[in-house]
């Protein structure tokens, strides 16, 4: 990270806030209305992720955000790229409950099992990811998709499956945001 502990503090503000953002709109919009204005999201960071790596200095200074990238994102996409990808692809696929707690998963369970992983400084087990962020993950994974009532769908035991493909995919994939969606419309 460029920034300070604040600055991706903001970061993560961000990135809860922008898929509560999503999850509304799944509650409040047409499917082809929430894919529409996805997609414009989409194409917008895709413009600004091309700028902001071939021709900086042609940004406006608002949008000049180096304090919020990761240090491997200096010269790649960054994970807001990944995220909105993941989710358009996931959104083509499903609808309803099945997106909106994929939207949480990968907002939310993302988000805890990384302040809890830095808070206990468990053991690392992948890139630089640690147990027990990935046990938070886990748990919140399953109680999302607990929450949003889909074991009236599938079984506990294939919640469980999900959930823990999930936690592997988390921790396996550093473009977690991007491979999470994906494995989660491929196990559904």
């Amino acid at each position: 990270m460029n920034g300070n502990k604040g600055s991706f503090f903001l970061r993560k503000l961000i990135h809860v806030g922008f898929s509560l953002l999503l999850l509304f709109g799944t509650y409040y919009l047409e499917k082809k209305t929430f894919l529409f204005l996805l997609s414009v999201c989409f194409l917008a960071e895709s413009l600004w992720e091309f700028i902001r790596l071939k021709k900086p200095d042609s940004l406006p200074r608002f949008l000049h955000v180096k304090s919020l990238l990761k240090e491997q994102e200096a010269k790649t996409f960054t994970d807001a790229w990944y995220f909105i990808l993941g989710i358009l692809i996931a959104s083509l696929f499903l609808w309803d409950s099945w997106l909106r707690a994929l939207i949480l998963i990968v907002g939310i369970s993302d988000t805890v099992a990384y302040f809890v992983g830095k808070a206990l400084d468990g053991p690392k087990i992948f890139h630089g990811k640690t147990l027990y962020g990935s046990l938070s993950f886990f748990i919140s994974t399953v109680l999302i998709l607990y929450a949003f009532g889909l074991t009236k769908v599938i079984s506990v035991v294939y919640l469980f499956l999900l959930a823990v493909l999930l936690t592997l995919s988390e921790a396996l994939f550093k473009r977690d945001n991007l491979f999470i969606p994906i494995v989660y419309v491929l196990l559904l």
